[in-house]
């Protein structure tokens, strides 16, 4: 379950323009290349490597079809430590804190004084 539908860098189409511009310029690597470049292997030129870092639905219905039509090799890494669990991660708990708030601003003073608009 996604609990901030709006927390992404782009969107599908936004994804594959991207991808695009990366196979342009560069050459996408695969993790076990980064491997063979930590034991001495030369990179390509331009070496960049694609990784999903939090294992949502989106990962999978979204993403893996845009990179798979790319042909381009990308890594997810999925957490393991709570998907059967029933519990949520801590930015999942902060999301959900905040969008139930009754204020319409947070003021914190610590570490620096600093205001946000929820």
């Amino acid at each position: 379950m996604l609990l901030d539908p709006d927390v992404r860098e782009t969107n599908a189409r936004g994804l594959a323009a991207q991808l695009a511009v990366m196979q342009a310029h560069g050459t996408i690597v695969s993790l076990d290349d980064v491997r063979g470049f930590v034991r001495g292997k030369r990179p390509p030129p331009n070496p960049m490597m694609l990784a999903f870092d939090d294992g949502y639905a989106d990962c999978h219905d979204v993403v893996l079809p845009i990179v798979k039509k790319a042909c381009a090799p990308a890594v997810f890494f999925v957490s393991t430590a709570y998907p059967d669990a029933g519990r949520l991660f801590f930015w999942d708990r902060i999301t959900l804190l905040l969008r139930r708030a009754r204020k319409t601003t947070l003021s914190l003073r610590y570490p620096r004084p600093l205001e946000l608009d929820l």
